[in-house]
């Protein structure tokens, strides 16, 4: 990865000048000096985002990409904040004090660790960014990566097989099975039309015989032909796809929607804060409540492939995919079958389902796994509130709102997972490669599997 590159800004720090007025016995003895307390007002962080510098590469390169997001959604609560009280001069009776008001939300802000007064609303979340990692790779990937991915290429490269073997597969067609039926009746014709003559006093006899032998016979022998001719022309109209399909580049994404983290509700307090100015005493019943939503992580990964076929399987793939469809081909579930009463076997273990996956048909095509990615997609709300619970007297206005975060994160990287999750989730060894580059003189097919 290049250099990040990083975007902040802040909500200014200063200098609040709090005005103290008389309340109680002073006041009503008519004093009416009043006492001005400066307070410094922390800068807030109100914006923040960090991206991976760019790849350098063509355009239609695959390039991993980081980013990852920090913003306030609302700017907080407005007008009166907060108000707090002082004793001076007078003994501490509960009956003579100074009140003043606080305009700056963020004091007394306090979440257990950090700077009293800095707002930082995801202390003690799960980092969704972490520019310390090692090698620069700042998003955090999720803790079930590896069966994430293994979960993507279970739905996507069975897909892939399955839509090259809806192509190749002619043995499913109908026409091609009744064949030995059509023989049949093609070498019973002639005695269906013998059956037909005879004495008249037969005619009768023969007649209904005939019709029975043209209902379910003649009849269906000529609709057989017919049917052979047009799955051979099926066939050839297949193969051709086939063929112009060949080292085309074609594209397959997954996308699952996860819960990896639990939203919450954190309640801190209530805690004291207070300035440690003679007389002033210390101000407690403060009480912090935080609300974090987390939104579902959106994992998607995407595969590039393309399918080649041998110069025998092109020069002869009109034969070989006759045959493919007469079911001529190496099949070992043919042998299993072939032994008396497997099928008994069959009901408990499924022998011969798990045979017919090493079938190899004459015109299998290797598949050639060019490039792989996955994305990781993060988002959470979080929403605080400074709450009174009851503290000292006159020192509380209302509930504090304070600034609504939206924090995102995306990561995407160009990487292969290992060569056994391929083995395990849908292909054997001999029928894929990995980062095959060939030449591709052809457009692009893009095809989605939810």
């Amino acid at each position: 990865m290049n250099d990040t590159e990083t975007k902040s800004d802040y909500r200014p720090g200063g200098i609040e000048s709090v005005i103290y007025v008389p309340k109680g016995a002073w006041l009503s003895s008519g004093y009416s000096y009043t006492n001005t307390q400066r307070y410094n007002i922390s800068s807030q962080l109100r914006r923040y985002e960090v991206r991976s510098g760019e790849v350098v590469g063509p355009r239609d390169n695959w390039k991993p990409f980081m980013h990852y997001k920090h913003v306030w959604l609302t700017e907080g609560s407005d007008g009166f904040h907060h108000q707090t009280n002082t004793w001076e001069g007078f003994p501490n009776d509960g009956r003579s004090y100074h009140v003043g008001k606080h305009g700056d939300i963020f004091w007394g802000w306090y979440l257990g660790t950090g700077s009293v007064g800095v707002f930082n609303p995801d202390n003690g979340l799960a980092d969704l960014y972490n520019l310390s990692a090692p090698g620069g790779r700042f998003i955090p990937s999720p803790a079930n990566l590896a069966a994430l991915q293994q979960a993507s290429l279970k739905t996507m490269l069975p897909g892939i097989k399955a839509e090259l073997s809806l192509i190749n597969s002619f043995i499913e067609l109908k026409d091609f099975k009744t064949l030995p039926r059509t023989l049949s009746r093609i070498m019973g014709l002639p005695k269906a039309l013998y059956n037909a003559r005879g004495p008249l006093r037969m005619v009768a006899k023969n007649v209904a015989d005939s019709f029975l032998q043209w209902k379910f016979n003649i009849a269906p022998l000529l609709s057989d032909i017919a049917g052979i001719n047009s799955a051979l022309s099926r066939t050839r109209k297949r193969v051709e796809r086939l063929l112009d399909r060949t080292e085309k580049t074609q594209r397959v994404h997954y996308s699952l929607a996860f819960s990896e983290f639990s939203s919450s509700v954190l309640s801190y307090g209530p805690y004291t804060l207070g300035p440690s100015i003679p007389y002033y005493p210390k101000i407690n019943g403060r009480k912090v409540i935080r609300y974090v939503d987390y939104e579902p992580s959106l994992f998607h990964a995407e595969i590039e492939y393309n399918f080649t076929l041998s110069r025998f399987q092109t020069e002869y793939a009109q034969l070989l995919g006759l045959l493919d469809a007469l079911g001529v081909n190496l099949n070992p579930s043919i042998i299993w079958n072939a032994i008396p009463w497997t099928f008994v076997v069959d009901w408990v273990v499924g022998v011969s389902r798990w045979l017919d996956q090493f079938k190899r048909r004459n015109m299998d095509p290797q598949i050639n796994i060019r490039r792989y990615l996955w994305s990781i997609r993060r988002s959470r709300r979080i929403n605080s509130v400074i709450h009174d619970v009851g503290g000292t007297k006159y020192y509380w206005a209302s509930d504090i709102n304070m600034p609504v975060v939206q924090q995102t994160a995306y990561g995407r990287f160009v990487e292969f997972p290992s060569s056994s999750s391929f083995i395990t989730s849908g292909l054997n060894s001999s029928e894929f490669t990995l980062g095959v580059a060939l030449a591709m003189s052809r457009g692009r097919r893009r095809t989605r599997v939810r």
